[in-house]
């Protein structure tokens, strides 16, 4: 599969990391999204994540755009890693996949199943990604915004508590 990116929990792909799951319900999960290197425009694409992701009221978002300058510590306080930067590669050993599709090669498709949406679980963090939603008009849709929110959340918590009907319709 080509990845388009991951949100460990993917912008393109949300792929989300946990930084610890003894939050409550109600209290608000910290996102840092790394950005900054993309193959698609994630000038425009990371705030609209960001904007996603706060519009729940569930979580407050940063945005690191120097990746690669970052030191370990500087991931303690989150919740959730969330990628909109370039992680190309294959699924993650172990992922649990909820959703593929097949690109019909007229379309410029591969032909071939595509695993789109999938969970992971591996030394006590969770992960989440979703290969959907390569540009702001996509990340508009409710349907993606909901996956987006309810993913991250159960990424941190490994529940979800936000109804996908509180996602507005635009």
């Amino acid at each position: 599969m080509t990845c388009i990116s991951r949100i460990f929990l993917g912008f393109t792909a949300v792929l989300g990391l946990v930084a610890g799951s003894a939050l409550g319900a109600d209290a608000m999960l910290r996102v840092l999204i790394l950005s900054g290197a993309n193959n698609h425009d994630c000038k425009t694409t990371t705030p609209a994540i960001k904007a996603a992701l706060e519009e729940s009221g569930r979580f407050v978002v940063d945005i690191e755009d120097h990746v690669m300058d970052m030191k370990p510590e500087a991931f303690a306080p989150y919740a959730v890693i969330l990628s909109n930067f370039n992680t190309f590669g294959t699924d993650a050993p172990g992922a649990k996949v909820l959703a593929s599709v097949t690109p019909d090669p007229a379309s410029h498709g591969s032909g071939k199943p595509e695993n789109i949406l999938f969970t992971t679980e591996t030394g006590g963090g969770r992960g989440f990604a979703i290969f959907l939603g390569h540009d702001v008009v996509s990340m508009k849709n409710p349907a993606w915004r909901s996956l987006l929110q309810r993913g991250t959340e159960w990424a941190s918590t490994g529940m979800t508590t936000i109804a996908s009907s509180s996602i507005p319709v635009r």
